[in-house]
């Protein structure tokens, strides 16, 4: 229950006959409004929102928007972005205590493997390396 709180603040007040008056005032967290995603080209938008747990609605929690910013990253890299950078901005608006976040993609450029070379004191035949070796690799991607 206190992820959904910003902040909670105990006030205790003196009463007669040694009694106090405590008041819990709770600052609830800013929902969200609207969930963005910039700067993904080779992912759909629509994919990315699958990747991570915020929702429009949700509480803002800092916390999951890390984890949200790792899945995405994650995402990119076992398609072969490595250099993939995400993160993340809020803009709250108190008055209505909602906010927008979004996440900024730079993808960068996808890996590839231009050759493959095989070292060690034991010659091989090139049909083998290309044939099984290679082939393999190339269903681990």
């Amino acid at each position: 229950a206190t992820s959904l709180y910003q902040l909670i603040r105990i006030q205790a007040e003196p009463l007669p006959d040694n009694r106090l008056d405590i008041t819990f005032v709770l600052d609830p967290k800013p929902r969200i409004a609207q969930l963005a995603i910039v700067g993904n080209q080779e992912v759909s938008t629509r994919r990315i929102l699958k990747e991570i747990r915020t929702k429009v609605g949700g509480p803002v929690d800092e916390s999951a928007l890390h984890f949200d910013v790792l899945a995405i990253k994650e995402y990119y890299y076992k398609r072969g972005f490595s250099n993939c950078e995400v993160c993340y901005e809020i803009s709250t608006d108190e008055s209505l205590g909602q906010a927008n976040v979004c996440f900024k993609i730079d993808e960068g450029n996808k890996t590839r493997i231009q050759s493959i070379t095989f070292c060690g004191h034991e010659p091989c035949k090139r049909s083998f390396s290309n044939s099984i070796i290679v082939d393999s690799f190339a269903i681990l991607l």
